[in-house]
Order: C-alpha cells, then structure tokens, then sequence
C-alpha cells in the first residue's frame, strides 16, 4: 500500500492553492473552469464534484486586458457601420 501512495502526486484544494498563490477563491474557480491551471483535476462524484491541483502547479500565465474581439464583422453588426451610409439619406427633388 506505501508504495501507491508514493506515486500520487500531492494534491491541494482549489482554497489551499489560493492561498498559495495569493489570488482569490473566486479566480482559482474560474481558471479550473477554463482549464487554465495544468494537472488540475475534477472528481465527479453522485452528489456533485471537486477539484484537485497538483502542488506543483504554476499560475496561468494570463495576457493583461480583454481578449480581442472575434471578427471585423462583430464590430459592423453591433455598430451599425454597415448601414451609416443609407441613414438619415433622402432624396429631394
């Protein structure tokens, strides 16, 4: 039996690696969801589920801001640069 448990890696609680690495409970949830932090696993159990990270793990390296927009087309749509020509266009005669 010793020598199982020898193999499994350490693991901490998503509250533990908190801690660890100084970022809110709330971020270390959201980084599982979006599968950000590597080795992290989710136990599926019949009333729910939990995490283990491994203690090894580093912090997601993360780009500072907001992620770019999909496409040019997103923009035409939500502004209505598309249609800015024909508005407010009427014909006198």
């Amino acid at each position: 039996m010793r020598g199982m448990d020898a193999k499994k890696p350490k693991m901490l609680t998503p509250r533990q690696y908190a801690e660890r690495q100084r970022v809110a409970y709330t971020t270390v949830m959201n980084w599982l969801r979006q599968d950000k932090i590597l080795g992290a696993v989710k136990h599926m159990t019949p009333t729910g589920h939990y995490w283990e990270i491994p203690v090894k793990a580093t912090k997601p390296k993360l780009l500072p801001g907001r992620p770019p927009k999909s496409s040019p087309a997103t923009f035409k749509r939500t502004t209505g640069a598309v249609n800015a020509g024909k508005r407010g266009s009427t014909s006198k005669k």
